[in-house]
């Protein structure tokens, strides 16, 4: 079973039961999930071990109560940093698996995952008596005092084995707040998962609905208006640059590599077709370079007196390059452009220093 945030899904509830008379105060040594202290839980597999200091034990020690649990062979412990090259992995899997439409790569969905646990985000890893990864969650608290789960995904192989339903026990009795409201978001056409999720008791409580639009950046992926005349996005169906002709804009530019999984074929004939003026500067997400920068900045300075659409996989590589061009040339703070940023990403350690090269 999986869940994620999309458009036309069904938003599903479950209100826990109400929380034991006495319960256990979390992190009482030698407890979890409400056994006495001292009862009998197997070590954790030296793949997660903590690498930190956890309740005044030494860096390295294996640790369970208030950081680990288990349920019938099922351990979970708290995400870190590093855990986020494997989260992204899996993320990919259920992008796979349910049928979304995110376009992003690997290296796009590190650094969103990288962005979200940095934030309001909490991920939990969920893991067998070997140390292998049986599932992720990916959650936050609301506004309403419950919890939020985004992404739940159990791994292909391990799927029909009872380790899902396992899972959410763990997540439910050892990290989220006793009798919190938990929601959750499914497509609608993904009959896997909400079998799962109705199995275990959730409910409908919401439906999303949504419209196809004739507008241009209706089938453009993370589309963002950045003036009247620049927009920006990610990845643009080959359908959609006769209706960015017909709004107006007379030239494309695209920092995508051709040898991305999700370049266009012939996107330069399909712009031309159109009747705009195509460029396209192939930018490596992992190494974004001042050579890159400069044709950018060309590219625009030729086009200055048109409407302009650039566009990249997600929308990140171009929102960097226009945080940049707008400080250079349209006069913006770096608040401005930041918040502008800000709509669609949060870059990482390499991209930070790229618009740190800026004026």
């Amino acid at each position: 079973g999986f869940a994620k945030t999309k458009k036309s899904g069904e938003t599903l509830r479950s209100l826990a039961p109400p929380a034991p008379a006495n319960p256990q105060e979390p992190g009482t040594p030698g407890s979890s999930t409400g056994k006495p202290s001292g009862a009998w839980h197997p070590r954790q597999h030296p793949r997660h071990r903590s690498t930190g200091t956890t309740g005044g034990r030494p860096p390295g020690a294996w640790f369970l109560g208030p950081s680990a649990g288990m349920i019938s062979g099922v351990q979970w412990r708290r995400a870190t940093l590093r855990d986020i090259p494997e989260l992204a992995r899996l993320n990919r899997e259920l992008i796979e698996d349910e049928g979304h439409d995110n376009p992003m790569d690997l290296a796009q969905l590190e650094a969103r995952m990288a962005a979200w646990l940095r934030r309001r985000y909490r991920a939990v890893i969920f893991f067998d008596e070997h140390g292998a990864t049986v599932a992720y969650a990916l959650y936050r608290d609301d506004e309403r005092g419950g919890h939020h789960l985004r992404q739940f995904f159990v791994v292909r192989e391990r799927r029909r084995r009872g380790h899902g339903r396992r899972a959410m026990e763990l997540l439910e009795a050892d990290v989220l707040r006793t009798g919190a409201r938990l929601h959750l978001e499914v497509l609608t056409d993904n009959a896997a998962a909400r079998g799962f999720w109705q199995a275990l008791g959730f409910t409908p409580y919401a439906t999303t609905l949504e419209r196809t639009s004739t507008e241009a950046g209706a089938s453009a992926f993370n589309f963002l208006q950045a003036t009247d005349d620049i927009a920006t996005s990610g990845i643009v169906p080959p359908g959609g640059f006769q209706r960015i002709a017909a709004a107006g804009y007379r030239a494309v530019i695209n920092l995508l590599p051709d040898d991305s999984e999700h370049a266009v074929a012939a996107e330069a004939k399909l712009v031309g077709q159109a009747g705009m003026a195509y460029v396209h500067i192939p930018v490596d997400f992992g190494h974004p370079g001042e050579d890159d920068y400069a044709r950018f900045l060309e590219a625009m300075d030729e086009h200055a007196t048109a409407r302009v659409w650039a566009h990249c996989a997600a929308n990140f590589r171009v929102t960097a390059f226009f945080h940049r061009y707008a400080r250079d040339r349209l006069g913006w703070s770096r608040e401005r452009a930041d918040a502008l940023l800000a709509c669609v990403w949060e870059p990482d350690q390499v991209w930070r220093d790229f618009l740190d090269r800026g004026g």
